[in-house]
Parts: structure tokens; sequence; C-alpha cells
């Protein structure tokens, strides 16, 4: 990921460790892009595997499992990142300990995106670091088709999952641009075992 080779930057403390893993976070769980940069450090439950959000869009709550590859990788960050913020109460503090803003997010999504894919730049085709959230929908459901799993029968805990109080808010996000998801697939195919399987194994 271009993400992964930022230099270490003194009077950006921390941020060579943050934006790879809140990216990741969001690519592999479908969190809102407000959920990812807000969360709070005691509702992340590495040792357990899941992450809390609470007072989401709604406002609702919910209990977010992550695949062990990822754990271990926010294992990793969360040993790091503490020893530049030991005492921070967000999981990805910006230099003063709070939440990095919404711009800032989107400012450092185009600019890995483009790097990644200059061809894109003037392409007429908009993406946002928000296309993540559209693109977990995607990966599950081709997932499930390529399983010959029953998409209807799985889409409830897809819902569930991502903090919908619908199915039809769920299905909104599956309404693909291919020119920009085949992108995405391309740039980080290889981290779809990341992508945690959304079923009825696990309660909230």
């Amino acid at each position: 990921m271009e993400c992964d080779r930022m230099p270490d930057t003194p009077y950006l403390k921390g941020r060579h460790l943050i934006l790879p893993a809140i990216f990741r976070l969001m690519y592999c769980c479908g969190l809102r892009c407000k959920e990812a940069r807000t969360l709070a450090r005691q509702n992340v439950h590495l040792d357990q595997g899941y992450l809390d959000v609470l007072q989401s869009k709604g406002p609702k709550s919910r209990r977010v499992y992550i695949s062990q590859e990822l754990t271990e990788y926010l294992a990793g960050y969360d040993s790091r990142i503490s020893r530049l913020f030991p005492d921070r109460t967000f999981f990805f503090p910006n230099r003063k300990g709070r939440p990095y803003g919404a711009c800032w997010l989107e400012r450092n999504f185009l600019r890995f995106w483009y790097t990644a894919f200059p061809e894109k730049k003037d392409s007429g085709i908009s993406i946002r670091a928000y296309d993540l959230r559209h693109h977990f929908v995607y990966a599950n459901m081709n997932r499930w088709l390529r399983e010959g799993k029953d998409v209807n029968a799985m889409l409830p805990y897809l819902m569930r999952y991502m903090g919908h109080s619908e199915i039809k808010n769920t299905l909104y996000y599956f309404h693909l641009v291919p020119d920009i998801y085949g992108g995405i697939l391309e740039m980080s195919g290889h981290s779809e075992g990341l992508i945690p399987e959304v079923d009825d194994g696990r309660e909230e």
C-alpha cells in the first residue's frame, strides 16, 4: 500500500503509523469515516477481536468483529503508537491527542489513491474515502455468490454489521462504478482475507 511508505516526520507525530492503520480498518470492516476517526481506544478490544462503535449514525451502537490478521496488525500498531501517545483517548490521535478531521482523512486518501493510480486523476470519475464502505458490501456479496450462499439470507447480518436499520440502506451501497472498484480490487485484492466474514456466528 502507498501509505505504508510514509516517512516518520517528527512534526507530524505518529502520522506514518496512523494512516496505514486507519485505512486498513475502514477497508476491512466497512466503517464510516467518522466512526474510524473518532474511535475511542477503550472501545477497541484486540484481545477479544472486536471493537465497539458507540453512538454512531442514528444514533446507534454496534459491535464489530475483526479478522485475526487485522487484529494482529492493529495490536502492532497499538503498541507502536502507545509509545508516542501513552495516555491517548482516541485510537487514531492527531498530534494534540484529538481525532483527525474529515478533510484530513479525505485529503490523504486521495493523495494515496492518485499516487497508486495516476491515470485516474483526470478520468472524470470521483472517488472518496467513504467508497471503501461501498467496497466492503461488494466484497462480501461477491464472496457469498462464489461460495454459493443465499445472499438474501445473509443480508440481515451484513446490515447489522454495518449499523443499518433497514436492508434497503445496505443495498444502497451496491450501486458500483466498475472503473472505481476495479481499481480498488487491483490495489487491495491481496488483502481480501482481512475482511471478516459477516455471518451469524457472533452476537452483538
